[in-house]
């Protein structure tokens, strides 16, 4: 934990561009530790701050399927009071504080489930993901055999890239979970 706070402050003072840090709120109701860090986002928020980072992001934990794992009741509440707490303490114009889009829809208490009307993704091509171990139309389906566009070990990035505009993803079918690039892909399609 220790280096991987020094390498935030070292990757911090010569970035060019942003440097975020993420968090992933834990629940007691998960498998099979069942300890909640929630009462450790404040903490987590101020040390990102002081290592230089622009922003911390608070995140879900997800199950394989990308579906959110169950939160206990009244943990949204907690989430969103500890968000807001380290918000109105410690965001200013360098450093903000954000919660992705599934913990915002749970926080709000807003339906997770997210049907798509839709058959191709656009933003697939924007938000392709390369791994060690492949190339995947998004980080929701890396490691899925399934949807790799092939082995960067194997194969040139640029012939994986030919792969990749090539390839499908079925969103109505692909993706019946939560998806944080839904609603751009609403948007690119209503044009």
């Amino acid at each position: 934990f220790e280096r991987v706070v020094e390498n935030t402050r070292a990757l911090a003072s010569v970035a060019k561009g942003v440097v975020g840090v993420s968090f992933m709120v834990t629940t007691k109701g998960s498998e099979p530790q069942g300890l909640s860090n929630i009462d450790e986002i404040f903490q987590a928020a101020e040390l990102a701050k002081s290592v230089g980072a622009n922003y911390f992001e608070v995140k879900l934990m997800m199950n394989e399927d990308h579906s959110i794992v169950r939160y206990l009741p009244g943990e949204h509440k907690e989430i969103r009071h500890a968000v807001e707490e380290a918000r109105n303490v410690l965001q200013d114009d360098e450093f903000d504080i954000y919660m992705s889009g599934n913990a915002e829809a749970l926080v709000a208490r807003v339906e997770l489930a997210q049907p798509k009307e839709y058959t191709s993704c656009s933003v697939r091509l924007l938000r392709s993901t390369l791994t060690p171990k492949g190339m995947y139309p998004c980080a929701y389906h890396r490691g899925d055999d399934q949807f790799s566009y092939g082995d960067p070990t194997v194969s040139r990035v640029s012939q994986l890239w030919e792969t990749a505009l090539e390839g499908s993803l079925d969103p109505s079918v692909d993706c019946q979970f939560y998806c944080a690039r839904h609603e751009l892909n609403e948007l690119i399609r209503s044009d």
